[in-house]
């Protein structure tokens, strides 16, 4: 999910929990609740490392349960911090409590509550998180929300104007619990669309061998809960299947395209072979989770062969996760990433 939305996501939870903490005042509480939810997304710093940094450890240690308790009790220190030295507070300085055990707890609370948040928002999408870090790298991902969704935003902006300035409700949590609710269903009954799409597609699925042999992943599409992207991807032959689904489209038949994991031309497919297992390349390995020939550059002195996570594709944007990795006639190889498709 994108940073804007988990921030979001943290002030519709601040105004539905306003009468649920005695220490902290509602508007801090919408303060703090926002910043918690942001939090995890510090992790961005592993930019300044390198790309590929980055894509190994986004949604990594910061994501983590494991972690939680930690990250729950140093961000309640900072928030101590913030209202000691009342820094961004000069508005709201006669709201700011007592500093005491109490206060503590409940700025605990709040943060191991925003981070949660933050997570299962993460969860819900396609792009993997390790919940289990730093004692396990696995990345998990339920995939049944598209990473910008406008209707799970919609909900969310929708519950917090109505919550602010409602005047029948601009004093109660009632209407930000309501859209809670509401955004929880949502995020159920999208659940329920990605496993019809996968049903839809195998009826539709004319099998090369038997279905045993298929894995099957099911992505969700932009703009839409009701269209779906369904990978069938055998391994043995290393090919990918692929079609769209549009569960609104009761009349309609999916068609299947086929995509070699190592190109449709035969001469490249063993050099595409060689670069994708070379060890320049393990970072790029590790994040993708549906890795197929993308394209090769040859410019004078190197030759980058390209890769894709067909995650990411789809027709409405350029895929973001192209990767290649560049040969160059002193021997040098390098990771480089496509940014003109």
């Amino acid at each position: 999910m994108d940073t804007i939305t988990h921030g979001l996501s943290g002030t519709l939870i601040g105004y539905a929990a306003r009468d649920k903490f005695k220490k902290i005042p509602p508007k801090l509480l919408v303060y703090f609740f926002t910043l918690s939810t942001i939090f995890p997304d510090f992790d961005i710093l592993f930019r300044l490392v390198s790309e590929q940094s980055y894509l190994n450890n986004h949604r990594g240690i910061t994501h983590s349960i494991v972690l939680l308790p930690l990250w729950g009790i140093l961000l309640s220190l900072f928030f101590i911090v913030i209202l000691k030295y009342k820094i961004f507070l000069k508005k709201h300085t006669e709201e700011i409590p007592t500093l005491n055990k109490k206060t503590f707890i409940e700025l605990y609370i709040i943060s191991t509550i925003g981070i949660i948040v933050h997570i299962m928002a993460d969860l819900i999408t396609t792009y993997g998180t390790m919940i289990l870090s730093p004692l396990d790298n696995q990345k998990f991902a339920y995939g049944s929300v598209f990473i910008v969704d406008l209707i799970f935003s919609g909900i969310i902006i929708s519950g917090i104007l109505l919550a602010k300035f409602y005047r029948k409700y601009s004093q109660s949590p009632k209407i930000a619990q309501i859209f809670t609710a509401i955004l929880i269903a949502y995020v159920g009954t999208t659940q329920a669309l990605k496993i019809n799409a996968l049903e839809k597609a195998k009826l539709n699925f004319d099998l090369e061998y038997s279905e045993e042999y298929y894995s099957f992943t099911t992505l969700p599409q932009p703009l839409s809960p009701f269209k779906w992207k369904v990978y069938a991807y055998h391994s043995s032959a290393e090919v990918f299947y692929s079609t769209t689904i549009n569960l609104l489209d009761k009349t309609e038949t999916p068609s299947w395209d086929y995509v070699s994991k190592w190109g449709n031309n035969a001469d490249w497919q063993p050099l595409a072979k060689i670069a994708w297992k070379d060890d320049n390349f393990a970072q790029i390995r590790h994040f993708f989770a549906l890795p197929a020939f993308h394209s090769i550059q040859e410019n004078e002195g190197s030759v980058c062969l390209f890769f894709q996570d067909l995650r990411f594709s789809n027709k409405y944007v350029s895929n973001p996760f192209v990767y290649g990795l560049c040969s160059h006639e002193s021997g040098l190889k390098t990771i480089q990433k496509l940014t003109k498709l």
